[in-house]
């Protein structure tokens, strides 16, 4: 009977925690519960209030906010000298178009360094700066053939292939541009359409060019500290930057990978 006893509660002994446990797991479930439904109803109700979350639209381009800094500021002051160069220079006032035109080349040399320097790279800057070399390229030579200094054939030159090439690349940029061609979307310069791939012989016509035009802008200094004539040595100088232009301009015209379309996915 004592034996019988002892088995009989054993069972009682080992089934008691198991039904505690459950118990207090099935009492921990229904704790747990309402508040998964709390924040499910949170949820629904912040959704309801401010509405779905949509995505972030992508920044544009601000152009104007370009503007203001260093290296576009230089340069913009490099295009509002330039007119003051060319005064200067068709009126026979050598040595303070001389001033002016070092300024321009040091503060042409300045805005991209600091650009690269301290990453002030901008797409404004891409476009002022070439523009703002061609203005000044463009005004001495028209300046400096006025007067005589220049030859009328090496001035045509020059000029004549600027005006080409800015011609065609208006109309490759008029026919490349996503539609709707509009005014406005054509002088967007945050749309680009087509890039430009200088070959050998356009890099150094330019070189030459701008050779030529600083030597002649800078012709009257070195004649009276050096005494010495140079007339010679720039017409034989012109001849050569003037067959250089017009072999460099058809190259542009006729040559098939000047002008490179980037298509519709390069806009932005």
């Amino acid at each position: 009977m004592i034996g019988l006893r002892v088995i009989s509660h054993r069972p009682a002994r080992l089934i008691t925690p198991r039904a505690s446990f459950s118990t207090s797991a099935c009492r921990f479930e229904q704790i747990k519960k309402p508040s998964l439904k709390k924040r499910t109803d949170s949820s629904v109700e912040f959704k309801r209030s401010h509405g779905p979350t949509k995505p972030a639209p992508n920044p544009k381009l601000d152009i104007s906010a370009e503007i203001y800094t260093i290296p576009n500021m230089l340069t913009i002051s490099r295009i509002a000298t330039t007119p003051f160069i060319g005064y200067f220079l068709a009126t026979g006032q050598s040595f303070p178009a001389i001033a002016i035109f070092t300024y321009s080349c040091v503060t042409d040399f300045a805005d991209g360094f600091i650009a690269r320097k301290y990453n002030m790279k901008s797409v404004l800057g891409s476009v002022l700066d070439p523009a703002a070399d061609k203005f000044l390229m463009t005004t001495c030579t028209v300046a400096l053939a006025i007067p005589g200094v220049m030859p009328l054939y090496a001035a045509t030159a020059i000029v004549g292939r600027d005006v080409i090439l800015s011609f065609v690349s208006f109309y490759i940029r008029y026919r490349s541009l996503p539609p709707p061609v509009t005014l406005r979307r054509f002088l967007d310069l945050s749309i680009s359409t087509h890039t430009v791939h200088p070959n050998f012989l356009g890099k150094a016509n330019t070189a030459l060019q701008m050779l030529y035009i600083g030597g002649l802008v800078l012709k009257p200094a070195i004649e009276s500290l050096c005494l010495l004539d140079l007339s010679g040595s720039f017409d034989w100088f012109g001849m050569a930057v003037a067959a250089s232009t017009v072999c460099s301009g058809l190259s542009y015209v006729v040559g098939k990978n000047s002008f490179k379309s980037i298509g519709k996915s390069g806009a932005h």
